[in-house]
């Protein structure tokens, strides 16, 4: 049996520009505002990496540490490769 799916091309939807600017307010939105987690370990495992935890279980996540996150990340499978 032989493979019948299509190879495909990547597809650019967004710009190089358009892709730092979104990076860039990610980034500002998690420091500035930080995001809700109600989980307390997941709040400690955060703390111990760097970010600040505040009142009602809000986190702030410097850009250094979510820089360390995503370079620890997994790279993605051939098929997912389109996520990135």
């Amino acid at each position: 049996m032989h493979n019948t799916r299509m190879k495909s091309a990547p597809l650019d939807i967004l710009s190089n520009e358009e892709c730092d600017r979104i990076h860039g307010t990610t980034v500002d939105i998690l420091r500035q505002i930080g995001v809700h987690v109600p989980h307390a370990e997941a709040r400690s495992i955060l703390a111990d990496a760097g970010a600040r935890v505040g009142p009602d279980d809000r986190v702030y996540i410097p850009e250094d540490v979510l820089l360390k996150a995503i370079e620890s990340a997994p790279l993605p499978s051939q098929e997912s490769r389109w996520l990135r």
